[in-house]
């Protein structure tokens, strides 16, 4: 059982807690004392259903639905990392100009410094308190003690220099100063911030794209008069009647009342082809009409429509996902705590042993700034914002670059299957014509009573190759009529012709069954909610089969997966027989067709159950919901603005080939991680030793706070440009999944 801090959102396992509280019966959970203390002083304020997260030093980013909020802070690290870095080109320039008095231009450091650390990089400083404060060490506690270090340092030399020992004194008497340093690692630490920072947006985008696929006005029909009035949406009451024109959006839940005509549910449903809708037929808000007016009753409005229930579980799917916990601070836990030991014992052996207390606190600064990993906020943000760049060259836009770090976990990859696996758009997959039959005026009559219909699979049909032979040709149809849900007939050449599903065959006395027997047709082989039917007379001319066009590249794609040990499945609101056609085609053993919203979002968190890190592949609002409590979310660039607005990562253009680019760019952006890390730490960890005056015996030369700020902008360069390899990745290149 996992729970979550009411006031930074982190979830956490409950044994896990720093703090209880017992509100109103119930009992919160905190992951640190601050956010109870919070918490008890307004607990309604941070039980709403609308209260943001609040950032706390347990969590470098906490979830935040505010994305005004979001911009502003990410707005804000942009402007105090150019201040912080144009603060330290001022220092350096005006420390190396002759012609400045020492004194007024280490005076003039000293509050360009002061401006850099304690402006910006206040949030620095104050984090790394409250480490030390709560005894909950991290990357912040040594940034801090670094920038602290060089800057208080910096200001007892400036007025003390007199006191310290001749090694920290240049030629002309004056103190070494790192005021410089100080605002340089500052700068640097907020760029680091400020790139990891650009992950957390996006999340009220999300909720903001489903609900606007509500419209906001609604046609209400007066009862007493007929007349229709435009009101605002919030202003329909159950009962009310609305008039939905072609191409609107339905407003609210509702069903038929009037009309007749295909409404596009693609979007809820997955179904590609739209659903025929006539008196008593249910409406779903945010679907799409047809080609015809309908008046409808509205039976659901507000928060109880399904598009509302969706807006709730993707809040709900959202929330109760773990944060991803970075490596640098897991080993942060060991690290600060081993430097701030060695930094005090170097302190004390030099002081006690040595009786050089001077000479003890160069080596206790020059250990807290050489160890100073302020390479690990750059570390995992650079590789991320570089491999960004490099999948947008490739048509992959990734916009929350945690999920390229989740993405090494991944062992299950659950894709839709209409918009995804297929194109969203209807073909005619094969023809079968009776051998009684002409096939010329088989496809002449097919095609004269299609060309009346404005039914989407009479668009697949006029874009059959053989319409082009006889489109100058064809018969004129009379009496046309079309039979919402079961087809349309008319009269051509004097005889009554019908063109339908197998239902509007049987109603029709048509001999269905003697059909297929006569032409030996394995009826197994043909999908039957697929066929349609033309006939005459009682008998059927012919029969073809429509379904979803399969993306060429699909078949690959779940090839190379197959290869990688990662298990394809398919989760489809699809019918049975379409989803099985297409899982076949692409050699997929699990597919689940007729699924519901929750039921996809089951389907995912129950492979999560079982401890399986969860891929999830889609473009419809159905797929909103599994999208968000997915591990990985990916929509397609072709998809709804709810698919894209909750993935993590989209494939421009709708290109599922691009998944394999997609897998490879993570596994290539892992590793760079893990190396900049590595480069970062041994780094560190070897000047340390030299830092702590270990080698001074030998070498007979101390190593200076100036020299460790030096050396620790050393490990930001190899961070730099170990990072810049991605730029040049080749993402065509196969490759099998590495064990990890």
């Amino acid at each position: 059982m996992m729970v979550t801090d009411p006031v930074c959102k982190m979830t956490f396992p409950p044994e896990r807690a720093a703090a209880t509280y017992e509100y109103k019966g119930t009992i919160y959970y905190f992951c640190n004392p601050n956010c109870k203390v919070k918490f008890a002083q307004d607990p309604e304020l941070y039980l709403s259903s609308n209260a943001p997260a609040e950032p706390c030093c347990c969590c470098s980013e906490a979830f935040e639905d505010d994305d005004v909020k979001v911009e502003k802070r990410l707005h804000g690290l942009l402007t105090g990392f150019i201040i912080a870095a144009v603060i330290t080109v001022l220092i350096m320039v005006i420390e190396h100009l002759p012609e400045l008095d020492r004194r007024g231009v280490a005076c003039l450091a000293w509050g360009l410094s002061s401006i850099a650390v304690f402006g910006p990089g206040g949030f620095l400083l104050l984090r790394g308190v409250k480490s030390l404060k709560n005894f909950k060490l991290n990357m912040f506690t040594l940034i801090s003690m670094g920038i602290g270090s060089a800057y208080f340092y910096s200001v007892y030399a400036l007025f003390f220099a007199g006191t310290l020992p001749a090694s920290l004194l240049d030629d002309a008497g004056n103190a070494k100063l790192h005021f410089a340093p100080a605002a340089m690692i500052a700068a640097l630490v907020i760029l680091g911030q400020y790139l990891e920072g650009r992950a957390s947006r996006g999340a009220g985008r999300a909720i903001k794209s489903l609900m606007e696929l509500v419209p906001p006005m609604a046609r209400k029909v007066k009862k007493c008069c007929g007349s229709v009035v435009e009101i605002p949406l919030n202003e329909v009451q159950l009962g009310d009647w609305l008039k939905i024109l072609p191409h609107d959006k339905i407003p609210v839940d509702g069903f038929v009342v009037e009309g007749h005509g295909p409404v596009d549910e693609s979007m809820l449903t997955g179904e590609a082809v739209p659903v025929e809708k006539t008196v008593g037929s249910k409406l779903s808000a945010g679907t799409v009409n047809g080609e015809f007016v309908l008046t409808m009753q509205a039976e659901k409005v507000g928060s109880d429509t399904l598009l509302a229930h969706i807006v709730e579980l993707v809040k709900t799917a959202r929330k109760t996902k773990l944060p991803v916990q970075k490596l640098a601070d897991k080993v942060s836990a060991f690290f600060v705590p081993a430097v701030l030991a060695v930094a005090l014992i170097a302190f004390f052996c030099w002081g006690l042993i040595a009786r050089d207390w001077s000479m003890a606190l160069g080596a206790f600064i020059a250990v807290l700034l050489a160890a100073c990993p302020c390479a690990l906020g750059l570390a995992a943000p650079l590789a991320v914002t570089v491999g960004v760049g490099t999948g947008a060259r490739n048509g992959i836009l990734i916009k929350d670059p945690s999920a390229l770090e989740s993405m090494k976990k991944v062992d299950t990859l659950m894709l839709d299957k209409t918009g995804t696996l297929t194109e969203n758009t209807l073909q005619v997959r094969c023809v079968c014509v009776d051998h009684n039959t002409d096939k010329k005026q088989f496809y002449r009559t097919l095609f004269a009573l299609e060309n009346n219909s404005r039914h989407p699979q009479a668009k697949a049909v006029m874009a059959m190759k053989e319409f082009k032979l006889y489109a100058d040709s064809l018969p004129e149809v009379e009496d046309f009529t079309s039979l919402p849900g079961q087809g349309v007939c008319g009269i051509v050449n004097d005889v009554r012709i019908v063109l339908g599903s197998k239902d509007f065959m049987l109603n029709e006395k048509v001999d269905v069954d003697g059909f297929f027997a006569q032409n030996d047709i394995d009826r197994s082989l043909l999908p039957a909610n697929s066929l349609t039917y033309l006939a005459a007379l009682g008998r059927v001319w012919g029969v073809f089969a429509v379904s979803d066009i399969i993306r060429p590249e699909a078949q690959q794609v779940v090839n190379e997966f197959k290869q990688n040990a990662v298990d394809p499945v398919i989760i489809s609101g699809d019918n049975a027989e379409q989803v099985k056609l297409v899982a076949d085609t692409l050699g997929i053993e699990e597919y689940y067709p007729a699924l519901k919203v929750q039921d996809k979002l089951e389907k995912v968190r129950a492979r999560q159950a079982f401890g399986r890190c969860v891929a999830m592949v889609g473009d419809g609002v159905n797929d909103a919901a599994a999208l968000a409590a997915a591990d990985v979310s990916i929509a397609m660039g072709s998809g709804s603005d709810a698919a894209l607005e909750n993935a993590q990562i989209t494939l421009l253009a709708g290109n599922i080939g691009k998944l394999g680019k997609l897998f490879r760019l993570s596994a290539a952006v892992n590793g760079t991680i893990k190396l900049n890390l590595m480069l970062a730490f041994v780094y560190n960890i070897m000047l340390i030793p030299l830092a702590a005056g270990a080698f001074y015996s030998l070498l007979n030369w101390q190593f200076t706070p100036v020299c460790s700020s030096i050396a620790m902008s050393g490990s930001c360069l190899l961070v730099v440009f170990n990072s810049l390899r991605l730029w040049h990745l080749d993402l065509d290149k196969k490759q099998k999944k590495t064990a990890e």
